[in-house]
């Protein structure tokens, strides 16, 4: 086992203080100016150093220097048109402007949105998208709207009005064909330890809970390691029926995030987490066709979603049909930022497909090679960043089954690594007595890794270590990059778990040590035996402050007075050039759901202002597009740097900011 590039990444779950990597591409020019790089993120790495959250000014004054032409704005956005709303369980779905006729006003680049109460429409949402979900509501009461387009400037148009009573759906006509399971996950002890098993690589890499506040009524998932998977198996397999349509699984979520991943795993062994890594690259294939992927174990049938798309994927030796799999009228797979969406994966005679409130996602030509399997669904954060995901039910078809009387008990292993064979190793924990156990399997994952190992021992201070295999035929991926493994305890040890009498192991390797691992020992009893449980992860508590505010992705682009984009090799005279500046919003709100108000855009120059548009008339801004006009021609030969920030109303929400640098030659 060789180590990977390093342990997962902790994030703190604010991501106010989020700042992006700082990607540079230098582009030359021939002629006198000279394009040298764009760089967006966090306003880092200069003499200057940026506003912190603490001092950064929430207002913006209009200044233009004698070289720069600010951008004015053209007419005023148009209405949003009519405001429809779908009552929920302690929910209201709002839709208008192209979500309900299909078309987006003139002139707007986004949507402010008052609700509450009759009367006291009190709360404030800025938003790109023309669709937004309202939970934490309460039953029977009746909830208020208005919608305001926006233009990039910050004027309103004329209000329109809506209006809505949550109450619960009634059962939805295919509710009953999920008899092999279906959790809603509404308890106060959300997920139950009895139903699912949980799975997270790192110990603080997922926190899994009920919700509380408006997240009451919804399981909420908060995944702080964007490189690995948080995972839910389900204690009873998937059985499959008769019919055309084999197997059914239905998940209700707001995942994935963009950047992030979700995933519907069936595996024909109880393994707890695959080993794949988030955000893996799949080769394309034509439509219809499932894509074999050699790390995952054989005959596992898996669906994987992106923000970009849905795909299918299948293990090495799965039954494939003779034909593609129905892909005609392919959908999209992101909806609006925030809103939930059913995903349902049939297991049919002609293959699988996958479906997002009912509209098809993605197919595939593979077929179950087997009558039961695991039933495992992934979450997954951006790489190197966090979120938080809720869940509002899963579920599947098939032959309704007990649990079994399970107790899972993480973190069992000694010390936090592998360890040699020949060193001692760390301090050993005692387990509590477990009386009437039946049997019990110890779970261990190793990685991030970039080749997995096959001999790895568990070291209970015995005379030899117990030997750790994969957890199932071909679920360890050869190259990782992480590695399950599992042991069931033979009679001498599981007599000693009984009376109290064993301690927590060593794992070991004679290949390779030092890599991080997470494990549990899963204890079985008889059906029927009161035992307790505990949560397996940390409360994820309650949303952070500034979790539902972003500003708008910032971009930019220098374009020649024609404005024509400047590219390598073209030459462009002394004169006048355009600052294109694009503030995407809708990219910003799938980030949190909510955006936070534009107060305007600053310029500088070699490290002067020289310009500054405010975007608050009357209110701030969602999104915009805006061009600047800069002259060049009394600049001086050499290279120059444009310095763009684009700051927000609210205080403690952190500028985005970017680079333009390009030279002036003689």
């Amino acid at each position: 086992m060789t180590a990977g590039p390093g342990a997962p990444s902790v994030r703190p779950v604010d991501r106010r203080g989020r700042v992006a990597l700082l990607v540079a591409a230098a582009v030359g020019l021939v002629g006198a100016v000279v394009l040298l790089r764009n760089t967006q993120g966090g306003i880092a790495d200069r003499t200057t150093p940026p506003p912190t959250i603490a001092i950064a000014p929430t207002t913006v004054s209009r200044f233009a220097h004698p070289a720069v032409v600010l951008p004015e704005p053209g007419p005023p956005p148009e209405p949003a048109g009519e405001v429809r709303s779908e009552a929920g369980d302690r929910t209201l779905r709002l839709r208008w402007a192209q979500a309900v006729s299909g078309a987006a006003p003139r002139h707007a680049t986004g949507y402010e949105l008052r609700w509450g109460r009759p009367g006291a429409l009190t709360n404030v949402m800025l938003v790109a998208a023309p669709e937004v979900e309202l939970h934490g509501l309460t039953n029977g009461e009746r909830y208020e709207a208005e919608v305001r387009s926006v233009d990039a400037y910050g004027r309103r148009s004329e209000r329109v009005t809506g209006a809505g009573v949550p109450r619960p759906p009634p059962p939805e006509p295919d509710r009953a064909e999920l008899t092999g399971l279906y959790d809603d996950f509404r308890g106060g002890g959300a997920p139950d330890p009895a139903r699912w098993a949980v799975q997270r690589t790192g110990r603080n890499c997922l926190r899994a809970g009920a919700g509380a506040g408006i997240e009451t009524g919804r399981l909420v998932l908060d995944l702080r390691c964007g490189n690995t998977e948080g995972v839910l198996r389900a204690r009873v397999p998937l059985r499959l029926t008769a019919g055309p349509t084999l197997g059914r699984i239905m998940v209700v979520t707001d995942g994935p995030i963009p950047g992030g991943e979700l995933t519907i795993a069936v595996v024909p062994e109880p393994v707890t987490t695959l080993g794949v890594a988030a955000g893996t690259s799949l080769p394309e294939t034509e439509p219809g066709r499932a894509v074999e992927d050699p790390g995952l174990p054989p005959g596992t049938i898996r669906a994987v979603i992106t923000a970009g798309g849905a795909r299918i994927a299948a293990g090495p030796a799965t039954p494939r049909t003779p034909d593609p799999a129905p892909a005609a009228g392919l959908s999209q797979v992101m909806g609006a930022p925030g809103v939930t969406a059913r995903w349902d994966l049939r297991l049919g005679t002609g293959g699988v497909t996958l479906h997002r409130d009912g509209k098809l996602a993605a197919s595939g030509d593979v077929l179950p090679g087997w009558t039961q399997a695991s039933v495992l669904v992934g979450f997954a954060a951006p790489p190197g960043d966090s979120a938080r995901v809720h869940v509002d039910a899963i579920g599947f078809t098939g032959e309704a089954s007990t649990p079994p009387n399970v107790v899972d008990l993480p973190g069992v292993h000694a010390g936090d690594v592998i360890y040699p064979l020949d060193v001692t190793g760390p301090t050993r924990r005692p387990f509590a007595a477990a009386p009437g156990a039946q049997s019990a399997r110890l779970q261990v994952v190793a990685g991030p890794a970039t080749q997995c190992t096959d001999r790895l021992v568990a070291d209970f201070e015995l005379a030899s270590g117990l030997p750790l295999v994969a957890a199932a035929p071909g679920a360890v991926p050869s190259r990782g990059p992480y590695c399950p493994y599992v042991a069931a305890l033979p009679a001498e040890l599981l007599d000693r778990l009984r009376g109290g009498d064993l301690s927590s192991p060593a794992i070991r390797s004679k290949d390779n040590h030092g890599l991080s691992l997470t494990s549990v020992l899963e204890v079985t009893y008889p059906p029927g035996l009161r035992v307790s449980r505990k949560a397996a992860t940390e409360s994820p508590g309650d949303p952070p402050d500034g979790e539902q505010h972003r500003l708008p992705h910032l971009s930019a682009e220098l374009l020649n007075a024609a404005g024509e984009r400047l590219v390598a090799g073209d030459p462009v005279p002394p004169g006048r050039v355009v600052i294109d500046v694009l503030l995407d919003g809708l990219a910003g709100q799938r980030e949190t759901g909510e955006l936070a108000g534009v107060a305007g855009i600053q310029i500088e120059l070699d490290d002067e202002l020289v310009a500054g548009l405010p975007t608050v008339s009357p209110g701030p801004a969602v999104a915009g597009h805006y061009q600047f006009g800069l002259s060049v021609s009394q600049l001086q030969p050499g290279s120059h740097v444009l310095q763009l920030r684009l700051l927000s109303t609210e205080s403690g929400i952190r500028p985005r900011g970017l680079w333009l640098s390009f030279q002036v030659k003689p």
